[in-house]
């Protein structure tokens, strides 16, 4: 396998078990969230239902109060708006329940919870019907009678939606707690497994290639010294194997070269040696040679001095060519005045020719005029 082959795979690999990793955190807090907000609406309902609790608390101690004034008017108009106001905003926040909750268990409970109100809101319908006939004994005993059980009722059915709501929001809580420390548990077990593998994967890869690399560095250097005697064993085939193949090739013709230069170092001795011997026979025939070049410089001496002869005669020759120029520039010069005159004569006659044509026309007419 070569070695681009090799980091691929063990790079794949533990970026794979790192994308399994960051996929299940994903995952996870995916859910985890969707269990946090589940925690978040289950808390929302049951604060609603503790509002819902409270407020049906308040307006039953004022319709108590209403009942139990001995017919007092005063009390009657001024706890009537403020029940009346308490009571809508119960029906809001009765709406704003329902559209939220989506568990079937806590819709039957909710839908429980709005029978018992019905029943309660009869109950205290009739009541105040009774308190404004004036029939104070009647509409005490139809409170005790009926109304506080009802309210009672009303309100345990509220308990009941809000408790369930409670549990529903703990559960979710346990679930989240569950979901958080397997995904730690899992998240852990990955990143060891990640850091185990490369770990691993750089150990196994580190020996396979730094081991190879050693040997190439030991054959270099010993042909770099000049031993070319070591065998260079090539076994795998990758980046590495391809070095040490062309480690082993250069040896082999480095060998080869080193082998001719030393065969070519043999001729060039052989050679030396008869060119020593040429020499030897040269130096003979260099004294020969000198003493006829001594005989021919005597030769030499006499053909100087008849050269200088010749060099004298040719300056004094020099010399009368130079008079000879002299007086050809000043013929030169004499010959251009000539020349000029020439011209001028030849421009005079010219005029003169021109004249006499004049005379000989003058001449013509005059004799024509004798005639």
């Amino acid at each position: 396998m070569k070695l681009g082959t090799r980091l691929s795979v063990a790079f794949g690999t533990i970026l794979a078990i790192l994308a399994t990793v960051t996929a299940i955190g994903l995952i996870q807090l995916r859910e985890i969230r969707v269990l946090q907000n589940e925690v978040v609406e289950h808390d929302h309902l049951a604060e609603l239902a503790v509002r819902w609790r409270g407020e049906t608390s308040v307006n039953l101690t004022r319709t108590l109060a209403i009942a139990k004034s001995g017919g007092l008017q005063s009390l009657s108009d001024y706890m009537q708006p403020l029940i009346k106001q308490t009571s809508q905003g119960i029906t809001e926040i009765q709406k704003q329940v329902k559209g939220s909750t989506s568990d079937p268990r806590a819709a039957e409970l909710l839908e429980a919870v709005g029978e018992r109100r019905q029943a309660y809101l009869d109950a205290r319908d009739k009541v105040f019907g009774l308190v404004k006939a004036g029939d104070m004994l009647a509409a005490s005993s139809e409170m005790d009678a009926q109304l506080v059980p009802a309210s009672l009722i009303y309100l345990e059915s509220i308990d009941n939606y809000a408790t369930y709501q409670h549990e529903l929001s703990e559960q979710a809580r346990q679930i989240a707690t569950e979901h958080i420390s397997w995904s730690i548990w899992l998240i852990g077990m990955l990143a060891a497994a990640a850091l185990g593998a490369g770990a691993a994967l750089s150990v196994i890869i580190g020996r396979s290639v730094t081991r190879p690399l050693e040997r190439a560095v030991a054959a270099s250097e010993s042909i770099a010294k000049g031993d070319l005697t070591q065998s260079i064993s090539v076994d795998r085939s990758d980046e590495v194997g391809r070095l040490l193949q062309a480690l082993h090739v250069m040896q082999g013709q480095l060998h080869r070269t080193v082998s001719q230069i030393q065969a070519a170092t043999d001729g060039i001795s052989t050679a030396s040696t008869e060119i020593a011997s040429g020499n030897l026979d040269l130096s003979a025939r260099t004294e020969e040679a000198a003493s006829s070049l001594q005989q021919t410089a005597s030769s030499m001496e006499q053909l100087t001095s008849t050269v200088k002869q010749s060099a004298d005669a040719a300056a004094q020759a020099n010399q009368l060519a130079s008079s000879a120029s002299s007086v050809a520039l000043r013929g030169g010069q004499v010959v251009s005045q000539v020349v000029a005159t020439m011209d001028e004569i030849n421009t005079s006659s010219k005029k003169i020719a021109d004249i006499i044509g004049v005379i000989d026309g003058i001449a013509f007419q005059t004799n024509i005029l004798a005639l």
